[in-house]
């Protein structure tokens, strides 16, 4: 395998990751912040839709770490093993990304440092492990737009590389996470409202 098949191999995999976190991340905020107060009251008395809110939520952190867990053992794709082996004197250094960019991302990486302790920290102690005793105590837990920025500095990475190395374009954007369940609860929500307004109409007959 060439290096220019390998290199392809590796960011790809490191997009799917990426790919299947940014969804998770887009559903989970919806359903737990969704864009009426006629939507949230129906969701906050919904028990299906919380659970579904909260494994959501799980598997995006989930993936995130994959990303994110800096460990040679661990991971095969995460995100510091890769930009390392993109640094002058090592695996990829054929490709000449430049030290401004690869230094961008570990500066991106050390601002976000809390917030990528705190996700691998919620993946080993409460999502990942269910064989014994959960240890939430003193735990917290990153917002959304505090991940979000995490994705973003994935599809940094992901952008540069398609751009320098194979003069083309990632298109971030995928027709795919157009997708989100803002219109099936909007229907559930209006269809609840609409039958109590029915019974109320009923009972002041």
């Amino acid at each position: 395998m060439s290096q220019k098949e390998e290199i392809n191999n590796n960011i790809w995999e490191i997009w799917k990751i990426s790919l299947n976190a940014k969804r998770f991340l887009k559903y989970s905020f919806y359903l737990h912040k969704p864009d009426t107060n006629e939507e949230f009251e129906y969701l906050k008395k919904s028990r299906d839709f919380k659970f579904i809110a909260d494994a959501l939520w799980r598997n995006c952190v989930i993936e995130l770490s994959k990303l994110f867990y800096d460990s040679k053992k661990r991971d095969k794709f995460n995100i510091f093993h890769f930009i390392k082996k993109l640094e002058k004197d090592v695996h990829f250094r054929n490709f000449k990304i430049s030290k401004t960019k690869i230094d961008f991302w570990y500066n991106q990486i050390e601002e976000n440092r809390k917030t990528i302790d705190l996700i691998t920290e919620l993946r080993d102690k409460v999502y990942a492990h269910t064989d014994g005793p959960i240890e939430r105590i003193g735990l917290d837990t990153p917002t959304f737009e505090q991940t979000e920025k995490l994705i973003d500095i994935i599809e940094s990475v992901i952008t540069e590389i398609y751009s320098s190395v194979f003069d083309s374009h990632a298109m971030m954007n995928s027709p795919n996470l157009e997708l989100n369940p803002s219109k099936i609860i909007k229907i559930l929500a209006a269809e609840k409202k609409a039958r109590i307004s029915d019974m109320e109409e009923l009972l002041k007959k």
